[in-house]
């Protein structure tokens, strides 16, 4: 699968689909476990004593260790086909190097999303700008500024603008999620940390590996989506409560863990699907491993 003209999108998603269907029974449990967890943590964060903030520290830890654990079950059932462990769950080699690929990871999409969540405000502001007669007027009024371009991105070009925005901060994420789809795979099937290894593993076929994304996870992303629409519309909250420092603040411990635990239990399918898919592209890009 060298060839990214050659990529099977569709086989690629099929696999991730038919994986995801054959292995939910036995890693529910453990799934359950991490939802759980999810709603403990989004109760720490969200209603946590400015005294004991540690408390939410101590949530988003526990919850990125189950996470891994999670994932590291299901890769190796992926991968070796061996389900080891307490209901799957083990704390090893395997969670351990996954820990430290998805750090390096989330560094680097961390560094790839600022940069371009800044050129996306540069484009919204010069619009803006561009569409103001007296730009000295709303120079140094926040309020003034923020209407301005409420106004102006609600126009034909504006709406345009948005798109190109979104484009400039989904395109790179979605380019690094491509090259590096193969890491947590090969980091389970090689016992080592697969990060810069891989990457040149996936050079020249980001575009098709972005497509076999979208059409496999897809689907799971927006049912996911739904799961947190759900959940905060139980409690009469807006669906992006967290933009929302009011909000949050009037939300209650009980609401917190319902809220967190059902966007865990909405997340599984996407979950594991993610799972299959780099365990796809893993046997088709491991040079060791490719015809």
């Amino acid at each position: 699968m060298s060839n990214g003209a050659k990529l099977p999108i569709l086989q690629a998603a099929q696999y991730s689909w038919r994986f995801a269907a054959a292995s939910w029974m036995p890693v529910l449990p453990a799934y359950l476990i991490k939802a759980l967890i999810m709603g403990v943590t989004f109760s720490l964060l969200i209603s946590a004593d400015p005294n004991h903030s540690g408390l939410g520290l101590a949530g988003l830890i526990l919850w990125f260790v189950a996470a891994m654990s999670c994932m590291a079950m299901t890769l190796r059932l992926a991968i070796r086909g061996s389900f080891d462990g307490v209901l799957g769950l083990q704390l090893g080699n395997d969670e351990r190097r996954l820990m430290m690929a998805h750090a390096m990871y989330a560094g680097m999409m961390f560094m790839v999303f600022i940069i371009a969540a800044f050129l996306a405000t540069l484009v919204v502001l010069v619009f803006v700008t561009s569409q103001v007669v007296d730009t000295a007027a709303i120079e140094n009024d926040p309020e003034a500024m923020a209407q301005a371009a409420e106004a102006s991105l609600q126009t034909p070009l504006g709406q345009f603008t948005s798109v190109i925005s979104t484009a400039l901060v989904a395109l790179p994420v979605l380019w690094l999620s491509a090259r590096l789809v193969t890491f947590p795979a090969a980091t389970i099937a090689r016992n080592k940390i697969m990060i810069f290894e891989t990457w040149k593993w996936t050079k020249g076929v980001a575009l098709p590996i972005i497509g076999a994304i979208i059409v496999a996870i897809g689907p799971f992303w927006l049912v996911y989506q739904f799961g947190q629409w759900l959940a905060t519309a139980i409690f009469d909250l807006p669906w992006m409560m967290f933009w929302n420092e009011e909000t949050i603040l009037s939300v209650t411990r009980l609401q917190a863990f319902i809220i967190g635990g059902m966007a865990g239990l909405f997340s599984i399918p996407m979950s594991l699907v993610s799972a299959g898919l780099s365990a796809f592209m893993y046997r088709g890009f491991d040079p060791d491993l490719s015809d």
